[in-house]
Formats: structure tokens, sequence, C-alpha cells
């Protein structure tokens, strides 16, 4: 299991658009910063993690909102895609998507929608 650590940045929206179809739709991203290594005081360095649509079903939002400022451990998994010759990486938020510890504590259960 491969596991991401940081402090809790917020989530954001991004709109998208189909470009065959014209659909419109959003993506959502959880912020985890860590302290830059090598870097000025206070410099941070932030990795956007991908929610997935079940996860977002669950509230996972909301839940990730009320824990701006908190240092947590989340499980991730790394999706691969190639187009054009080129290859696009993304990270997704792992098995529920819940933390596994919050400030070093085993975090509790999500509450399902």
């Amino acid at each position: 299991m491969l596991t991401f650590h940081g402090t809790v940045k917020g989530v954001k929206r991004f709109e998208k658009t189909n470009k065959q179809t014209g659909e419109v739709y959003h993506e959502y991203f959880l912020g985890l910063a860590n302290t830059k290594q090598g870097g000025y005081d206070g410099e941070e360095n932030i990795r956007d993690i991908k929610l997935t649509k079940k996860q977002l079903q669950n509230n996972l939002d909301t839940y990730y909102k009320d824990l701006v400022g908190k240092r947590v451990q989340v499980e991730v998994f790394m999706n691969h895609r190639a187009w054009k010759e080129r290859v696009y990486s993304d990270w997704f938020l792992g098995g529920e998507g819940r933390p596994i510890s919050i400030d070093g504590k085993p975090a509790p259960a999500v509450k399902a929608a």
C-alpha cells in the first residue's frame, strides 16, 4: 500500500468540458502540503490527489473540508494513460478514500451517504 502524508489544504473543483460531446463535468482534488526540502522557511509543495466518483458520493469532499489544517496520512494509487506519444499520470485516493490517520491518531470512520 502506497501512502502520502501532509497537511490538508482543502478540496478544489475544476469544471471541464468533453470536447466531443460538449458535456460539462467536474473533477475534485484534495490538496496535501509538505515542507519543501531545501526550500525557504514556510515554503511548501502541494500535491493534488483526485477523488473518485464513488468517494464523492460518500461525501468525502465535505469530510476533507472539515480537516483543513490537520495532518493526515492517506492511501493512494496512480493511474497512467497514453495519448499522442505522451504519458499522463494522476494520483487518486485509494480504497474508501478516508485517511488512515489524523494528526498521528487513527482516523474515525466516514459516514456513508
